[in-house]
């Protein structure tokens, strides 16, 4: 299971930058940090129009993602890789942890 984030930096026109820049960010994700759908309708149900706020406060977590991930062999893990960060190209990137851990699992080739 991974976790996908893809940041899109807005370019400067009159600078002569491109549009924008596309970034795309890849992590696993963790069975804890996922609320399951029942629980989300179920909530929705009892007051649809509520304004819902977390029930927790979570420290500001920090990320190095110093490995770059190579798209073509990204379905390896999730075939949502691609179609998130197509725009990305080669600016795809995860942690050393992470491509590790999905090595030692077999769900990646060698060649990230």
């Amino acid at each position: 299971d991974v976790k996908i984030f893809r940041a899109l930096i807005l370019g400067e026109l009159e600078r002569g930058q491109s549009q924008y820049q596309a970034l795309c960010f890849i992590t696993r994700l963790n069975h804890n940090e996922i609320i399951p759908s029942e629980s989300m309708a179920r909530l929705r149900q009892k007051n649809p129009q509520a304004i819902r706020t977390a029930e927790e406060k979570r420290n500001t977590e920090m990320l190095s993602m110093n490995v770059t991930v190579n798209l073509t062999r990204s379905w390896q893990l999730s075939a949502h890789i691609h179609n998130m960060c197509s725009v990305a190209r080669e600016a795809v990137y995860t942690r050393q942890a992470d491509a590790t851990h999905w090595l030692d699992k077999g769900k990646l080739a060698p060649e990230l």
